[in-house]
């Protein structure tokens, strides 16, 4: 009786297993993860973002190009309204600031992030990237352009500090 139970009590382990498994590779919504996450996408996309680094053709950027673009800061708040702003920085102290409007929306599917920047009284088009990556700390977005001549191909890998 006992060794029947046993081999029960495996089996329902085993298919369990084999359930969650299923779940958590059919979950992944985004090339590079999260494979799950709990809290919603737009939880997630909201907040204050710095770039941590920007592929051209699969290929990052120098650090001295790097370094000028971490002075930016990006803002998704959950109204989907936000702002990017450029701190200038004198002496490791900000001097001062400029800062653009934009709105921002997802697509239906939730897998390209939409943005539509302001400029004075101006809409300027919305612009469309693939998210690539989606996680609590990370937002990887890529953005392409092609032509008869050539395909240029950006990612911009963003960090989250703060909620």
């Amino acid at each position: 009786m006992r060794i029947f139970s046993n081999k029960r009590f495996f089996v329902k382990s085993l298919f369990l297993i084999f359930i969650f498994g299923a779940i958590n590779t059919a979950c992944t919504k985004y090339d590079e993860g999260p494979s799950l996450s709990l809290r919603s996408i737009n939880k997630r996309i909201t907040g204050t973002w710095i770039i941590d680094n920007i592929l051209i053709n699969s290929i990052p950027i120098t650090e001295e190009q790097l370094n000028s673009q971490k002075n930016e800061r990006l803002l998704i708040f959950p109204d989907n309204t936000g702002k990017s702003v450029y701190l200038i920085i004198q002496d490791e102290v900000i001097i001062d600031s400029l800062s653009i409007d934009f709105n921002w929306n997802l697509s239906e599917d939730k897998l390209i992030y939409r943005e539509q920047r302001q400029l004075g009284d101006n809409l300027l088009d919305w612009t469309e990237s693939k998210i690539i990556k989606l996680s609590n700390s990370e937002f990887w977005i890529q953005k392409v352009e092609e032509t008869e001549m050539y395909v240029w191909i950006e990612e911009f890998r963003y960090k989250k500090i703060r909620n």
